[in-house]
């Protein structure tokens, strides 16, 4: 009896020990705080995607995944926390009608490097807020139902070096920062638009497109006094609506007339030069 009661004692002394072990857990090192994108910028997203008709996106994201966030890149801001901020967006939405709009949120992504939307899936007007991505150094808005004015301050961003705002419903005049842009942009594309007015005279030295606009006349102080302007850049306005005539003065220079040829010819169909000395060509 007693040798019986001594190997119960032995064996609730193991199992006492053993549940001693197992409810105490080796403690785990703490480690960094998992990667995460700062707040500021997931709010902006979010509102892009509800304004955007992210559900029509051709990368659907899972609001509460950001894995799924197809198009967003990011760059460690702070380490200590392990935190991120956007500096790629890119934004897709090839829908055959409009879905959504770009909401004025997208100014909060003030990280934002490089920014990408194609679509026609976006419509509405351009955020006056884009202007506020001081750190901006390419802008491609192409195939939209984008409309309107092109707000100020976008073709004037410090760093900006490429903007190409392409084969969309923008309409009226340039905005008047097109002639302080920075030092850093080399190329804007404002081609197939309904863009239209009187272009200003010291537009500094950048490759400037406006084929297929509505413009209805072509600035010839950009071939006369090109280097007095210190344009050395390239103005094409092809496929507009210019008409009217040539002054003798551009005709009779063998260098004029060919740049003039270069950068209007051909106008759409049913306007163009009355005096031009090129062939006509079949034009739209």
């Amino acid at each position: 009896m007693e040798k019986n009661h001594y190997i119960v004692w032995i064996a609730f002394i193991i199992l006492s020990i053993a549940s001693s072990c197992s409810s105490d857990p080796d403690p785990s090192p703490v480690g960094p705080p998992a990667p995460h994108i700062s707040r500021q910028d997931s709010l902006a997203l979010v509102a892009l995607y509800k304004a955007g008709g992210g559900e029509f996106w051709d990368n659907k994201w899972d609001l509460n995944d950001f894995s799924t966030w197809t198009g967003v890149g990011g760059y460690l801001s702070d380490s200590a926390t392990n935190e991120y901020r956007v500096e790629k967006l890119h934004l897709v939405c090839n829908t055959p009608f409009p879905k959504g709009v770009l909401s004025e949120e997208i100014g909060k992504l003030t990280g934002l490097r490089v920014l990408l939307i194609d679509g026609k899936g976006f419509e509405g007007a351009l955020p006056t807020s884009i202007s506020n991505l001081k750190n901006l150094e390419e802008i491609s808005i192409v195939g939209t139902s984008i409309m309107g004015q092109i707000p100020e301050g976008i073709l004037s961003l410090p760093k900006v070096w490429r903007i190409i705002m392409s084969e969309c419903e923008l309409s009226g005049e340039l905005p008047k920062d097109i002639t302080e842009t920075a030092p850093s942009l080399t190329i804007v594309d404002l081609s197939r638009n309904h863009l239209r007015g009187e272009l200003p005279n010291n537009i500094k030295g950048i490759r400037l497109d406006l084929d297929y606009n509505d413009y209805t006349k072509f600035p010839f102080e950009y071939i006369i006094q090109r280097e007095e302007l210190s344009f050395k850049g390239d103005l094409y306005m092809k496929h507009n609506k210019i008409t009217g005539i040539i002054p003798d003065s551009i005709l009779n220079n063998p260098k004029w007339i060919g740049d003039l040829n270069l950068y209007t010819n051909p106008q759409k169909k049913g306007y163009g030069y009355a005096n031009a000395p090129w062939p006509k060509i079949k034009n739209n």
